[in-house]
């Protein structure tokens, strides 16, 4: 199987006809050259411009690096070794020259290099028994000086870097060249080299002689070898490295190293020595680095299975001096690592204190590298008229001895006067010290640091204490709340606070510190510490934040009678310097049938462009909406999207973007949009539910109302015979001669025509029967018969009168429908 592996190099000078020419390195099988193409009049390739196939030219080469200088272009590689014992099988590291002006030769080696030149890379440790790392596997240029890792056969795996000087290459170039005379001879120095020398860079390659590119052709191996700068390796590191990457655009020379385990050591060159200043595992598991590219503040690593970037400035990781100074990214001010970017930008940044690596040997290992530790519990043990016995513990000074410095002041005044205090008991951490020559009855403020070689710890927290025996004067209340509350250093994933105390009366308080994100519900609390009374100004520094948020905070102070009152919220964004963080609490808030109103949480308040994606059912094609930033001060953003369809399910996604990338997307989330017909068909059902209830509540009045009516209406239509009343008495008396009848409700008894219309319109309220037998005294009528008469009379009298009751009742109800008829028995 025949595998190609190239090393491709750009160069846009001295090239033929103007253009910019790639130089490459090639391995096909078991043929392995330097190829560059060669154009024509009309500036296409024609030919490619390689070297000799031959072993004494290269031999199974793996190149790893090539590099553009003014003449000539130099490949790094490393081949199967000729000028040794075969039996051997040695690896060599080379560096290889060819010059941009060579067009070949005229017949001999025609379209071949003229000017070819290798030459041995030795990297090696110095010593009685010194070790040859061989094997050259990443090679970087800065400055002239090429930087080559290098690692070695033995069964430990090491690594070492070598620096090799560009001059110091040529010269070799310029030197000897080795030979070997007979196959199974020892290589030598050729001697009786042509004239010109072989192997120049000329301007007219092909009218050299025969002589010269025959030497050429049979002696690319120079004599001597590339010695490394320094005499020896400027890193060695028991592990091993694979990739070399340089941080680009800065003075000094920090180093990336990828190792076959996973790992990326940064490393610190200055002088003749080389730091790690920081190690790095980045991937999940052991995996093997097979590239390294810096860019800016990130470094990208390529793996078999996956691309990544680490961010290789972060100073504040580093809380001991030594750490922070081996960066050349970062420098120590006072007791914080910090980047020299960020101190570049501080307005003050000339009246500070600043240690970076200028100011020591990084090679020493002694304990001035560490400031001293803040001297701690620093209490009054007795109080005197005119003196005081202090108290307090060291801190942590390494081997160094320190001394102390212990300040006081009366309470109403601003010049603190010093004591310098040597260690009482380099045995114990307790120290103790009588401070004289003070004010009777008098307030003093006190506090104490800690100095050694290297400078001064902070001081500890300001003590109150008087002289004399007055302490119960002291009234101890509530404290008074702090002020001057501000955010004075913002970084990724801490805030440095700083506020000044209020008035307290008493021998301790408390500082609550309570802060939340994006305005949440639940806050945060922080507890600070202060011993004594003090009045000076303090920070804390507030950590495990996140990145590109907004906090609001708050504070108030706290002693044994109770709590102050709070200062005003105050609102801070942590640092946004990178990518933008994705918006949180994407959701929607209000829905129309063509439209809807979205609301989110932006993952800082620096300029963003919002990216609102969203997509229907069954569809696969987002819609993209871009969006900037308007309103910095309103932490809820809203928009409406329209130009919807109504019904329809959406899919709904946001990211944020700035100049640096976008974030990564938020969850997404679903919406259905109000479909045009729902309120309508509810109203219907609604309708047609209420009319069946009301047909169901109508319908048995309506028949019971229809029945009714139908009755009257029969009732009407049946009019029996009426007879006037005259006909009624006439009829009455013709048939009995004893029976009258009378209508007491008829006021008047003239007329046919009036009794009919009483009886027949509804002005007739009321009909009154009377029958009057015959001898009553109220009677009208009287008559006379023999008594065999009056028994028959009076028993046809009983008959006729039920008779005619009965009749005159029908009549009466007839005539009078829904009045009321009363019939009195006389």
């Amino acid at each position: 199987m025949k595998i190609l592996i190239m090393l491709i190099i750009f160069s846009r000078d001295h090239n033929q006809n103007g253009k910019g020419v790639m130089y490459f390195g090639a391995t096909l099988h078991t043929e392995a050259t330097i190829f560059r193409p060669m154009y024509d009049s009309d500036g296409r390739v024609s030919e490619y411009q390689k070297g000799v196939i031959s072993s004494n030219w290269m031999k199974d080469p793996q190149f790893v690096g090539s590099f553009s200088l003014k003449e000539s272009v130099l490949f790094f590689f490393r081949e199967t070794a000729t000028e040794v014992d075969p039996s051997k099988h040695k690896i060599y590291s080379r560096v290889a020259k060819v010059c941009k002006s060579d067009i070949g030769g005229n017949s001999i080696l025609r379209n071949k290099w003229t000017s070819y030149q290798k030459a041995r890379l030795q990297c090696f440790t110095e010593g009685n028994s010194p070790v040859y790392f061989d094997d050259i596997q990443d090679i970087v240029e800065k400055d002239g000086i090429f930087y080559g890792l290098f690692t070695t056969r033995i069964k430990s795996p090491v690594s070492v870097i070598c620096a090799f000087k560009t001059p110091d290459i040529e010269a070799v170039f310029n030197g000897p060249f080795k030979t070997q005379v007979t196959p199974n001879s020892f290589w030598t120095e050729a001697k009786n080299i042509p004239q010109p020398r072989p192997g120049r860079c000329i301007n007219d390659s092909m009218a050299q002689s025969e002589d010269v590119l025959n030497f050429i052709a049979n002696h690319p191996l120079m004599h001597k070898s590339v010695q490394p700068l320094y005499g020896q390796p400027i890193f060695v590191l028991y592990d091993h490295l694979q990739k070399l990457e340089l941080h680009k655009n800065m003075k000094e020379i920090v180093f990336y190293a990828g190792s076959s385990s996973g790992k990326i050591y940064k490393l610190f060159s200055t002088n003749e020595n080389t730091y790690v200043s920081n190690i790095y595992s980045p991937l999940p598991k052991n995996e093997a680095i097979w590239s390294l590219v810096n860019f800016g503040d990130f470094v990208f690593i390529g793996t078999d299975n996956s691309v990544r970037q680490i961010n290789v400035i972060d100073c504040e990781q580093y809380i001991k001096i030594d750490k922070c100074i081996k960066d050349p990214h970062c420098s120590w001010i006072d007791t914080v690592c910090l980047s020299k970017h960020s101190v570049s930008l501080n307005p003050n940044v000339n009246q500070i204190q600043i240690y970076t690596y200028d100011d020591f040997n990084l090679t020493s290992h002694i304990s001035y590298m560490y400031l001293p530790g803040i001297p701690k519990w620093l209490r009054v043990i007795n109080t005197f008229e005119t003196k005081l016995l202090i108290e307090w513990v060291s801190g942590f000074s390494g081997n160094e001895s320190q001394v102390f410095v212990l300040q006081f002041r009366k309470y109403d005044e601003s010049h603190w006067t010093s004591v310098e205090v040597n260690e009482t008991n380099k045995k114990s951490d307790l120290q103790s010290f009588e401070l004289t020559g003070l004010t009777e009855s008098q307030i003093y403020n006190i506090r104490i640091c800690a100095e050694n070689s290297f400078g001064r710890s902070q001081h500890t927290e300001i003590l109150t204490v008087s002289t004399g025996y007055f302490n119960d004067d002291i009234m101890e209340g509530l404290p008074d709340r702090p002020s001057q509350l501000s955010v004075i250093k913002v970084w990724k994933t801490k805030l440095l606070i700083e506020w000044m105390p209020g008035i307290h009366v008493g021998t301790y308080q408390i500082f609550g510190l309570k802060y939340t994100m994006n305005e949440g519900i639940e806050w945060t609390s922080v507890e600070i510490n202060q011993k004594k009374m003090s009045s000076d100004r303090k920070n804390i520094t507030l950590t495990g934040l996140t990145e590109c948020q907004i906090y609001t905070l708050y504070m108030y102070a706290e002693n044994d009678v109770g709590k102050s009152y709070t200062t005003e919220n105050i609102t801070v964004s942590t640092d946004c310097s990178g990518q933008p963080v994705k918006p949180q609490h994407l959701r929607v808030i209000q829905i129309f049938k063509t439209k809807c109103l979205i609301a989110w949480i932006p993952g800082s308040r620096t300029n963003l462009t919002f990216i609102i994606k969203f997509v229907k059912k069954d569809h696969s094609k987002w819609e993209l909406l871009k969006i900037n930033q308007t309103d910095t001060n309103n932490v809820i953003q809203t928009y409406e999207l329209t130009n919807l369809n109504g019904c329809e399910v959406y899919t709904i996604q946001m990211s944020s973007e700035n100049y640096i990338g976008e974030s990564q997307p938020t969850e997404n989330i679903t919406v259905t949009t109000d479909c045009p017909h729902t309120f309508e068909i509810e109203d219907t059902r609604e309708n047609i539910l209420l009319f069946a209830i009301l047909i169901v509540l109508i319908f048995p009045a309506v028949i019971l109302g229809f029945i009714v009516y139908y009755k009257c209406v029969n009732k009407k239509r049946y009019t029996p015979e009426q007879k006037t009343v005259s006909e009624l008495t006439t009829m009455s008396t013709e048939k009995s001669g004893t029976i009258l009848l009378g209508f007491n409700d008829i006021k008047n008894n003239h007329g046919q025509e009036e009794q009919e219309k009483l009886l027949g319109t509804k002005e007739v309220r009321s009909c009154s029967v009377s029958i009057i037998k015959p001898g009553d005294e109220n009677s009208e009528h009287m008559g006379t018969a023999d008594e065999k008469d009056e028994i028959s009379l009076s028993k046809t009298a009983n008959s006729q009168e039920n008779d005619t009751r009965d009749q005159l009742n029908e009549t009466c109800d007839q005539a009078l429908e829904n009045q009321s008829c009363s019939s009195d028995n006389m």
